[in-house]
């Protein structure tokens, strides 16, 4: 049996609950003061037509504490500490039903059908896999081969996530459709929207295809090229995904203009010769859908058409500060590198990756996992931009070694 934890002494939740008030009040203090400093910049930016996409995108979504990367930083400081002080004085039974509420109150926070649909189809699908979580992970235990590939594919007898979406059947009609327009929904839930913010697109030069692998509906291109339009996008996915993107009229504007494309390309499949020779790849939210076996063979056919550069937008999970220490002093070494910066909430990329496991057999990766990942299939790390108002999103940038 595992040792039964000690538990803190009176001494150290008086410093830890005295810590956590000091972080807040600083990072609020600090973020008051950077508030004040934006809103006349903001305005201005605003009403000049100025090239500010941040406080533009910022003032569009209601999110006034990210206009710019120091407030997003500080908000995120303020996050953290939060939730640990709530942490802190919550009784543990409580935390279960408040998670829960969040269900309830989704239609009170979803700005339209395709927001709510996004988060209402990921609880629908991962409920379903609930009740194959126990024999998941006693077959895990046990070394049974083969392996179920996760709970959920326990429930659709071995077929893939994707295949039971897309499926054919008379049962899963509307299902594929329903799932593609949520997941372009995410694209304003999950705060990508700063995406064009936080990543310098116009680095790259006049007619740059960058094709985007498994990009569903096309919402990266309607999220870029408003602010980028001399970029040329290749929006690959499934037959049934690119069929409903083009007979809806998706990014009707920007095919019309040559910007966009569709096409049907299967992710574990070489890509296509016209596509192979310095052009830009983007991996967006998709990896993070496989295990290792298998996103090392979707960035094996990338790497194989040769590109320029690769984009991965994707959860990265830096190892976090520790919640709580067992002394005083360490509970003020805590605080002292959460009020340094750089603090990021792990509540929803946990979260994330407990689902991806669920649904695919999937998982969100700590940031070296990432870098071995890559440098096994052939891709070096260049940069990494964080995303503010994201779920725990970073832009990876990787060129081919």
């Amino acid at each position: 049996m595992s040792p039964v934890p000690e538990k803190p002494t009176v001494l150290v939740i008086r410093t830890r609950f005295a810590e956590l008030l000091k972080t807040i009040e600083q990072s609020a203090a600090a973020l008051r003061i950077a508030v004040e400093t934006e809103q006349s910049s903001t305005s201005a930016a605003l009403s000049s037509n100025s090239d500010d996409t941040g406080a533009r995108i910022a003032a569009e979504m209601g999110l006034s504490f990210h206009a710019n990367l120091e407030m997003a930083g500080q908000a995120a400081v303020l996050r953290v500490a939060s939730e640990r002080l709530a942490q802190l004085v919550t009784p543990p039974r409580h935390v279960l039903f408040e998670a829960s509420g969040s269900v309830v109150s989704l239609d009170r926070h979803c700005n339209d059908t395709s927001s709510f649909l996004a988060h209402y189809s990921l609880m629908y699908e991962g409920t379903l896999a609930l009740p194959y979580w126990t024999q998941f992970l006693d077959a895990r235990s046990s070394g049974i081969e083969p392996l179920p590939l996760s709970p959920f594919a326990i429930y659709t007898s071995n077929q893939p996530f994707y295949q039971w979406i897309h499926s054919s059947s008379p049962a899963a009609i509307g299902r594929g459709a329903n799932f593609n327009s949520a997941m372009k929904g995410m694209s304003y839930t999950e705060g990508v929207a700063f995406l064009p913010a936080d990543y310098p697109f116009a680095k790259f030069p006049e007619g740059t295809t960058i094709v985007d692998v498994g990009g569903g509906l096309g919402s990266l291109p309607d999220l870029v090229l408003p602010v980028a339009p001399h970029l040329k996008f290749v929006v690959q996915d499934l037959g049934a995904v690119i069929k409903q993107a083009m007979e809806g009229g998706a990014c009707g504007e920007w095919v019309k203009k040559g910007r966009v494309e569709f096409s049907v390309q299967d992710c574990f499949s070489p890509q296509p010769e016209d596509l192979c020779g310095g052009n830009v790849f983007v991996l967006k939210t998709m990896l993070h859908n496989y295990a290792d076996s298998q996103a090392s063979e979707i960035l094996t056919h990338i790497r194989a058409a040769n590109p320029s550069q690769l984009l991965i937008i994707d959860r990265v999970i830096f190892p976090q500060l520790l919640t709580q220490a067992s002394t005083a002093e360490a509970e003020q070494e805590i605080h002292k590198k959460l009020r340094e910066g750089g603090a990021q909430s792990l509540t929803i990329p946990t979260m994330y990756d407990l689902a991806m496991v669920a649904l695919h057999g999937g998982r969100e990766r700590l940031f070296p996992e990432w870098r071995a990942l890559l440098e096994k299939t052939g891709f070096n790390v260049s940069a990494v931009y964080p995303m503010r108002a994201s779920t725990g999103q970073f832009i990876v940038d990787c060129v081919p070694i």
